[in-house]
């Protein structure tokens, strides 16, 4: 489930979503019998504040976290990573299906976003993102590593609304 709450005059809105799955994942694998789905679960919440006074370039700020679950063994029949439908593209190298590593299971993000219009067709934004695993498996997520930390991203990007068909983004 998810919902939003947005202030009437203040330009604040907060907003969160929340899953869980549960059942069987696969049956009759061969060695294992069935998988099921246990444990998984996805979270994403956060702000947005929408700076007042600026008209049409209507800027904002945006800061939300986003954690969904791992699987902790590999060697069981429980799967605990979350199984989604995607198009979670909020940056461009850990999270695009498109141009980065498509993560979309096993981590937690931090994120602050900024954003504002510079005319009808033209617009940017930057995202800065803090990104590491959920769960590591005393380091078998990570190459053997103790450490959860995946990375941090900066993106700025350019959108460009063409027609009401045609919108181009640079990042």
């Amino acid at each position: 489930g998810g919902g939003h709450l947005q202030g009437y005059r203040t330009g604040m809105k907060f907003y969160g979503e929340a899953y869980g799955q549960f059942g069987r994942y696969v049956n009759n694998l061969t060695g294992f019998g069935r998988i099921r789905q246990a444990r998984s679960f996805a979270l994403m919440g956060g702000v947005r504040y929408q700076l007042p006074g600026f008209q049409d370039a209507r800027p904002w700020l945006d800061a939300s976290y986003t954690e969904v679950s791992g699987d902790d063994n590999g060697d069981d029949s429980k799967n605990g990573n979350f199984i989604s439908l995607e198009s979670n593209d909020d940056t461009i190298i850990m999270e695009s299906a498109y141009y980065g590593y498509d993560i979309d299971t096993n981590y937690r993000a931090a994120k602050v976003k900024a954003g504002m219009n510079f005319s009808e067709d033209w617009s940017a934004e930057g995202v800065l993102g803090f990104f590491e695993l959920q769960d590591n498996s005393n380091g078998t997520a990570s190459n053997n590593t103790s450490s959860d930390k995946l990375g941090e991203e900066l993106d700025l990007t350019v959108h460009y609304r063409a027609t009401d068909y045609l919108n181009l983004s640079f990042g």
